[in-house]
């Protein structure tokens, strides 16, 4: 494992210092060996400990080959690892490495990547519903584990692309397509509720805070906002907190674009200033104070 690792750092250190002729004189070779590469996790020889750091290194790699390619040079060789990934007719982790693939050179290419991503759209939306205890008995792997890896992927990679997307990417229709399987995320616990927690802090709240962002749009943000706010209902406690701590995110970025989902707010924030559970109840008096600091007026004229 650590020779492959060895190998693939020496190898980007070398496209590092090609030059463009020299690049697309050998590319067809240069993407034939790392189609190849690409296989390690799906080959199931290893551990998933192991194969994360192996395509860590696989990733980094062709990450800089990838940066010195044109735009209509990457284009179909993307297209073609996604019909690699998904096209298969059973399930494997190539899915898993795509999305590995996807999360790295997304932050490499920024507003560039946001161009590809209608390409897996749709599928990433089908990978957060597969993925999600609550909608399904069965999952996308068999293994937690995997399901679990898949899915941190696919937020990443779309995180990427609200973060970046400067070209007014999230239409009405793609909005309409990842709103619900993305905000259905905040009450998946898939691992567990602490795996829930530890994935809503570290990930899943910022992907909602830049989906909102990006999507700029008063009538879509007030789906959304419903959405979270039902999720605020939830029977178990920290799945409340989980939603309150993502919608007072969601407010501090939008600031006084907010104001306008105020009056439908308002109600479910009273219900948790009354809740049963303690620690809840006090988390949602501090997020009152946070949106107030925010939002410039003071809410608890509306309780």
């Amino acid at each position: 494992m650590d020779a492959i690792s060895a190998l693939m750092d020496i190898l980007a250190e070398n496209l590092s210092n090609l030059k463009g002729p020299e690049i697309n004189s050998n590319l067809p070779e240069l993407t034939s060996f790392f189609l190849n590469a690409l296989k390690f996790r799906a080959d199931g020889n290893s551990s998933l400990e192991e194969a994360n750091v192996v395509e860590g290194h696989i990733v980094q790699a062709f990450t800089v080959l990838i940066l010195k390619l044109s735009e209509s040079t990457f284009r179909p060789l993307y297209y073609k690892l996604y019909e690699w990934a998904v096209r298969s007719e059973i399930k494997n982790e190539r899915v898993i490495t795509f999305y590995s693939l996807s999360s790295g050179i997304a932050h490499s290419l920024k507003g560039l990547f946001v161009l590809f991503a209608g390409h897996f759209l749709n599928n990433s939306a089908q990978i957060l519903d597969s993925c999600n205890k609550i909608k399904n008995e069965e999952l996308y792997f068999n293994e937690d584990n995997k399901n679990i890896l898949l899915l941190e992927y696919v937020l990443k990679t779309l995180n990427a692309v609200f973060l970046y997307d400067n070209q007014k990417f999230i239409n009405k229709d793609r909005f309409e397509v990842l709103m619900q399987p993305l905000v259905d995320q905040l009450e998946n616990t898939l691992g567990g509720i602490d795996d829930l927690l530890k994935r809503n802090e570290e990930l899943l709240t910022l992907c909602l805070v830049n989906f909102s962002l990006a999507t700029a749009d008063d009538a879509l943000w007030k789906q959304m906002n419903y959405q979270i706010l039902l999720k605020m209902r939830h029977n178990l406690p920290k799945i409340r907190l989980t939603a309150l701590h993502c919608l007072t995110e969601i407010v501090k970025k939008l600031g006084e674009d907010f104001l306008p989902l105020l009056p439908e707010t308002i109600p479910f924030l009273a219900e948790l200033l009354e809740d049963e559970e303690e620690n809840v109840e006090k988390a949602c008096q501090k997020a009152v104070q946070e949106m107030e600091k925010v939002l410039g007026e003071p809410l608890q004229k509306y309780f």
